[in-house]
């Protein structure tokens, strides 16, 4: 046995719900017993799903899956915009196959409304399918690019030349040669008779029931000798002649409408299909007074269910990965276009932090990468660093958009950034008050970790929907920052130093917000790795730069989450042993010298230790300059303290012996 549209009701039905029923316009669940495939237990049984429709009329006419469109354009629109339906150009393998079809298209034909379409005669005239674009006298199929066996040619033909491509059917089914831009009728064939659905539509008018319209259409005859496409049975759209306006209409309410004006100029926009510009009267997602509302009739939702393409301004369809990927891949250009991966809904408040879905403190997580550190001052106690600042967080207020794997690509506007949530950090070491900012140099891009969310069929525009909470966003900015440290001189010029560059939260208590270590992507796997890495030079002119290692000072921090990068300058000595400590014990040489002069030569013997003395002095001096003062001894003054007062010691010697 069969059995379908099985519902039980416990209270009566009226009329107009009973009528939808017999005549299939829509589905009718009951409150008692719903036809709901969630609610089914099943047992070795084969499940055929069906359009609505069919199962009020024969599902096996053929006849109904063909279709002659009455309005005359050239071929290369015809056989994409029949392909965008879900069909295709009617193309004869065979002569035989050609009658066939040519029995079929003649059985559709109705004298008024196909009246461009024939002959004087009563003959049919529309495209026969075959072309010869790719080699001439060579007809092929125009969707395989197979050789086409089928051949009914007028008497001369064909005879066209390189620029006619293309056939059409004249006088007693005989063929002619013509321009593919030459504009005739079509014929063809939707092996799904309900093969298009509505985007744009908002759920209050779609919902089960309850709504005005319907999600899906098929073609369903003429009206006004214009295609007629109807719903399940809420809607439809047909032509309007005298406006020159498609339509779309609602059979409850007919005040309920939008509509969209025929374009003749150019094929694409004549037809109602694809992506086009409504003007809603009422009745669509609050609107009405004719507000311009985008919608789609589309034919890139699968019919098994299972998923949905991208649907291109003229309603091709392509893959919804080629969206965004730098390529055009839809004819018109449109998958590269509108491209934000962002949308700012309108009670966004950029001003508030998000707070996770589990209620524990947001976690930021920073690296930082130094390019190079452009000075370092002993005297000023200060660095100059050039750095590299990324930050990580997630916002669960936040949906994105088409976001692809090679997350480079990824990336928000300047404007898209100044309206959402960025983390702002200061610098607490920085010899002036600086902190992160948001401008032209920064970076914010997104990465996709989650899986998107079911389809927003309200949405004109097909998108893959990302939720925030699964797709972390990282901002980088390059900063050049002056910073505090505290060296230590005492073994000067001997010393190493370990200066660090501090960041902390801006106003936010740990108990909301922290801060973590984020790990370099160019980390070598089992290696241990901190936030903190050195890009540029090690060896500058004065210093040996070794590794930065990032800490996390939150456990330590009683307010804020804080973090700091430690960093090690080794001072290159050899410059100061060869200038200031050889040259000393040179000149303290020469002072020793002064010993073995003559007893009654005392007045060499002390101008020579004076100039001595005060070349030790002007060493000291300069030496004073490079180093800032300091409340201790450091080593290189423990070495001119004595290299200095060893020379007084000699001269006191000279006067003693010489008294």
């Amino acid at each position: 046995g069969e059995i379908t549209q099985f519902n039980v009701w416990d209270f009566a039905l009226e009329d107009y719900t009973i009528e939808n029923a017999a005549e299939c316009r829509s589905d009718i669940l009951g409150n008692v017993m719903r036809w709901e495939m969630d609610r089914w237990v099943t047992n070795d049984i084969k499940v055929k799903t069906a359009p609505l429709f069919e199962l009020c009329g024969s599902a096996e006419d053929e006849n109904k899956k063909w279709y002659l469109f009455p309005r005359p354009f050239d071929f290369w629109f015809y056989k994409s915009w029949c392909q965008n339906q879900g069909g295709k150009l009617a193309v004869p393998t065979t002569t035989e196959n050609y009658h066939e079809l040519m029995d079929i298209a003649e059985g559709l034909v109705l004298r008024e409304t196909h009246d461009k379409c024939m002959h004087a005669s009563g003959s049919l005239i529309m495209w026969a399918g075959p072309v010869d674009q790719w080699e001439e006298d060579e007809w092929m199929n125009p969707y395989t690019k197979e050789p086409v066996s089928a051949s009914f040619w007028e008497s001369g033909q064909p005879n066209g030349g390189p620029k006619e491509n293309c056939v059409r059917t004249y006088q007693a089914r005989k063929w002619q040669e013509t321009d593919c831009d030459e504009a005739n009728c079509a014929f063809c064939n939707f092996p799904k008779r309900m093969n298009l659905s509505m985007r744009g539509l908002c759920q209050a008018e779609t919902k089960l029931m309850e709504g005005y319209f319907d999600m899906f259409y098929f073609l369903s005859g003429f009206r006004a000798n214009r295609p007629h496409w109807r719903g399940l049975g809420k809607s439809h759209f047909y032509f309007r002649p005298n406006r020159q306006t498609w339509r779309l209409e609602s059979f409850y309410d007919r005040d309920r409408y939008a509509e969209f004006f025929a374009d003749d100029s150019n094929p694409y926009t004549y037809y109602p299909t694809g992506r086009t510009e409504w003007s809603i009267a009422e009745g669509i997602c609050q609107k009405k007074g004719l507000v311009p509302h985008k919608m789609s009739l589309t034919n890139c939702i699968y019919n098994d269910g299972s998923g949905y393409d991208f649907t291109c301004t003229d309603g091709t369809c392509v893959g919804m990965e080629k969206r965004c990927n730098l390529v055009d891949d839809c004819p018109d250009g449109s998958d590269e276009k509108l491209c934000d991966i962002l949308e700012v809904a309108f009670d966004y408040r950029k001003e508030l932090f998000p707070i996770t879905l589990t209620g524990d403190p947001l976690m930021v997580t920073i690296n930082v990468s130094i390019i190079a550190f452009p000075e370092i001052s002993t005297l000023d106690m200060s660095f100059l660093s050039d750095f590299v600042l990324l930050m990580r967080w997630i916002d669960p207020r936040l949906k994105f958009f088409n976001l692809v794997e090679a997350y480079e690509l990824n990336s928000l506007s300047l404007s898209l950034q100044k309206k959402v949530w960025t983390p702002s950090l200061s610098f607490p070491n920085a010899r002036q008050a600086e902190g992160t900012v948001v401008d032209a140099g920064s970076t914010t891009i997104v990465k996709r970790l989650g899986y998107p969310l079911n389809d927003d069929i309200s949405r004109s525009v097909e998108a893959m929907i990302y939720e925030g909470n699964d797709s972390p966003m990282f901002m980088k900015r390059e900063y050049l920052v002056n910073f505090n440290c505290d060296f230590n001189l005492r073994m000067y010029p001997f010393d190493t130093q370990v200066c660090v560059m501090e960041f902390q939260v801006n106003g936010i208590p740990l108990r909301y917000m922290t801060i973590g270590i984020e790990t370099s992507k160019y980390c070598e796997e089992g290696k241990e790795c901190s936030g903190g890495e050195y890009l540029g030079n090690r060896n500058l002119v004065e210093y040996l730069v070794g590794d930065a290692v990032m800490e996390d000072l939150s456990n330590y921090s009683e307010i804020f989450g804080r973090a700091r990068v430690k960093i090690m300058f080794k001072r290159r000595w050899v410059y100061h042993l060869i200038t200031v400590f050889f040259q000393s014990i040179l000149l303290l040489g020469v002072a020793y010298m002064t010993f073995y002069f003559k007893m009654s030569n005392f007045q060499d013997r002390v101008m020579i230790a004076i100039t001595t003395m005060m070349v030790v002095a002007t060493i000291q001096s300069s030496i004073n300059k490079m180093v800032p003062k300091t409340s201790y001894i450091k080593m290189i003054d423990i070495w001119l303290i004595y290299s200095f007062n060893i020379i007084i010691v000699m001269m006191t010697i000279h006067t003693y012996m010489d008294t």
